[in-house]
């Protein structure tokens, strides 16, 4: 620290003290050297930023001072410290989650409590499981009634005929839709395929783009050939401006050579040496210079050509392998609906060919039209109707229909009709059977399906909702009302299947 660094610091802290002491007050210590190094010494020991007090702090010492005296008696209170209000506030971030957690589970008990009063007003003093086991019942008798009236229904039809004249007009109309469907499948075909042509078109445009390269304006070769040549001229040109300033320099110490002394002769000899060097120096010199500043750039604007020009053709190709690949795509799609169209053709088409066969064939259909037409005639005779007792056979549902229909069949001719007729017979009844099973079977597994889920979520709010409480859970209803009607289900899945094998008719 300096005189004067001392002088301004000590200056300065007597002004921020108010103490009045001006420059004149405190120069003659620093005139003298003794007083100068002690106070210099005392200056930055005491006026040092670590040892001299602050305002505030020079306050508080005064106040201290005031008083002159401290308390003698011990305070009873024990000082906070940081460790006990760190403790406090972990107590109260604890204790805030832990309030926190318990408002959730309130709220979920809450809605619980609000979906436990929602599902009490609808049962309308009705158990769930009492509810349970009489819709079971009811569902399961309205089911198999159902179920046994269509039985029923079916099997005492005898409009043979007209579900045969049905089928036929069911086919004509789909043979009609499928003729409609191909007249739109051509005119898709047709539209797509022209808007593929215009799409093709407008690609072979392209394709020039994508196989045209085009020619560089200058090649590598011209450029390394270009800059070997300007490298030579520079060569030249600085080989010569150096020869002639040598030769300059030569007559000069031509002229004084006799005058001079043998040191400068021996310095004009080491001269010409380094200049030689210079000058079989220059060719590689001026072939870097001219490598780094022309032709670098050059064949790097050269490469950059090449490159953005195989980049644009890639970018066309591309393209245009996008547009086909989108192309054959749409063409595969029209191939799949055309295929599937054929084969539904193709069925509609066995379909008919084997109904128009069974109108042929059927002996049944031939002798009700002769009948019908010799009633028609002007001279027919009234056809008598047989008894009953005529007709040999069991008086099966066929035969229902045959009395009805062809009254004039007679035992030589109905033996065989009736035999096909009775085995078309059993076997809708066998299927009709194997459909009302199946359908009991799927409607009692999806009711059991859906009162179970609806059972096992009630359980799980009404367990969460109790979950805290002394048992832990709780039940509806009591444990041997709860076996009876677990028993009553399974009694009802064991008989499902025999009430519907069971004769209806």
């Amino acid at each position: 620290m300096t005189d004067v660094d001392a002088r301004q610091q000590l200056l300065s802290a007597l002004y921020k003290r108010g103490i009045d002491l001006g420059p004149d007050d405190v120069n003659w210590a620093f005139e003298s050297q003794k007083t100068n190094a002690e106070l210099t010494a005392w200056i930055r020991e005491y006026l040092d930023s670590s040892t001299l007090l602050t305002r505030d702090e020079l306050d508080l010492y005064e106040a201290v001072q005031g008083k002159r005296s401290l308390d003698s008696q011990p305070s009873d209170t024990v000082p906070l410290q940081e460790f006990d209000i760190k403790d406090a506030i972990d107590s109260l971030k604890a204790s805030t989650a832990a309030i926190e957690k318990h408002s959730i589970t309130l709220e979920a008990q809450r809605g619980a409590l609000l979906a436990f009063k929602e599902e009490g007003s609808r049962r309308q003093e009705i158990s769930f499981f009492q509810k349970y086991g009489q819709e079971s019942g009811r569902l399961l008798f309205a089911v198999s009634a159902c179920l046994e009236h269509q039985t029923d229904t079916i099997l005492n039809s005898t409009q043979v005929d007209d579900l045969l004249h049905q089928t036929k007009d069911q086919l004509s109309e789909a043979e009609k839709d499928s003729t409609r469907a191909t007249a739109i499948m051509k005119a898709v075909v047709s539209e797509r395929l022209a808007a593929d042509d215009q799409v093709f078109e407008a690609l072979e445009k392209l394709t020039p783009k994508v196989s045209e390269v085009k020619a560089l304006p200058v090649e590598s070769a011209t450029i390394d050939k270009w800059t070997r040549a300007l490298a030579s001229l520079r060569v030249l040109e600085a080989k010569a401006n150096l020869d002639a300033n040598l030769k300059g320099f030569g007559d000069r110490g031509g002229q004084t050579s006799d005058e001079g002394t043998p040191a400068l002769k021996t310095e004009l000899e080491g001269l010409q040496s380094e200049l030689q060097t210079l000058r079989d120096e220059i060719e590689s010199v001026v072939q870097m210079v001219i490598g780094n500043e022309i032709r670098d750039p050059l064949l790097k604007n050269v490469q950059s050509l090449e490159g953005h020009s195989r980049q644009t053709r890639n970018g066309w190709s591309s393209y245009i392998l996008t547009t086909l690949h989108h192309l054959v795509s749409q063409l595969e799609s029209l191939n799949s609906e055309i295929t599937s169209l054929q084969s539904y053709n193709k069925t509609l088409h066995s379909l008919t060919t084997l109904l128009q066969e069974a109108f042929s064939e059927s002996p049944h259909n031939t002798q009700c039209k002769d009948d019908s037409t010799r009633a028609i005639g002007p001279n027919a005779a009234p056809s008598k109707l047989r008894p009953a007792a005529e007709i040999s056979g069991p008086a099966t549902y066929a035969t229902q229909a045959l009395r009805r229909f062809c009254a004039s069949l007679t035992d030589s001719t109905n033996t065989n009709i009736i035999g096909r007729l009775d085995a078309t017979t059993a076997e809708a009844t066998s299927r009709l059977r194997g459909q009302h099973v199946a359908a009991v079977n799927a409607t009692l597994e999806s009711l059991s399906k859906s009162l179970g889920e609806k059972q096992r979520e009630f359980m799980r709010v009404t367990d969460q909702l109790f979950i805290n409480s002394r048992g832990s859970s709780v039940h509806l209803g009591e444990s041997g009302l709860e076996e009876r009607l677990g028993r009553l289900n399974r009694g009802v899945e064991e008989v499902a299947p025999l009430v519907a094998r069971a004769d209806v008719r």
